[in-house]
């Protein structure tokens, strides 16, 4: 099993201080004999209310799983994983009280995510995971996590190609291929983008892989989190039987 280790939330206070609160989503596999097309997927959201931070956070619950065991388990690492946000927003109101928000205002921690696909016996969710510690804007990023019904493995994008394909040549000519017919994203520095990471975050939907670059990776905050989709049809030669 190969851990999914990503920071959830890196809050900065006008002090220069940080808070950096380290989360990781890696389900425990566990043998079952049921092929698991679908699950019932439901939103479950906790209030953030504190004296100097507001928010809220959002996690999944599934349910319709035969194997009881595994999907305890994943229900399980849905709420460690929304507590590292609870725990973020703590830590922040701590600090909060040291160095209020400016105005009458208070600061923020938000966790929300979004059913990307929930078919085949794929569940990939893509978290936005928000920060406002002060400044002119809070900072933000996106988090996928695409997890095998059957088995509870998290993904890698790797996993997702047959052997020995350059899956990182694939994935990044397409990208460049989209930034040449493009203008989606206007300020895209096309020529500092080489090639994609082998550890290149993304989630899945229905119809492909979507690849996504943190802000002001390639483009400015204004312009967002850039994301591309590559067509499960464009390259389903080079994928693993079954996407």
């Amino acid at each position: 099993m190969k851990k999914i280790c990503a920071a959830l939330l890196a809050l900065s206070l006008t002090t220069g201080a940080y808070i950096t609160i380290d989360s990781s989503f890696s389900p425990v596999s566990a043998a079952t004999t049921q092929k698991v097309s679908s699950v019932k997927v439901t939103k479950k959201v906790q209030p953030i209310k504190l004296p100097g931070v507001d928010g809220k956070v959002e996690y999944p619950q599934i349910s319709g799983m035969k194997n009881t065991k595994l999907q305890a388990n994943l229900n399980k690492k849905f709420v460690d994983y929304a507590n590292q946000a609870n725990k973020a927003a703590i830590e922040l109101n701590k600090m909060a009280i040291e160095y209020p928000a400016p105005g009458d205002g208070k600061y923020n921690v938000t966790s929300t995510y979004i059913l990307k696909r929930n078919k085949g016996g794929i569940l990939s969710l893509v978290y936005n995971n928000y920060a406002y510690t002060g400044g002119a804007h809070g900072n933000y990023f996106y988090e996928g996590i695409n997890i095998n019904l059957n088995t509870g493995k998290t993904y890698t994008l790797k996993e997702l190609f047959k052997p020995g394909v350059n899956y990182v040549s694939i994935i990044s000519k397409e990208i460049k291929n989209q930034l040449a017919i493009q203008n989606k994203y206007w300020d895209f520095r096309k020529e500092d983008f080489k090639a994609i990471p082998a550890n290149q975050e993304f989630y899945l939907t229905d119809k492909g892989i979507v690849v996504y670059f943190s802000t002001y990776e390639y483009t400015s905050f204004a312009t967002g989190i850039p994301e591309f989709e590559i067509p499960y049809s464009k390259i389903k030669k080079y994928l693993t039987p079954g996407l």
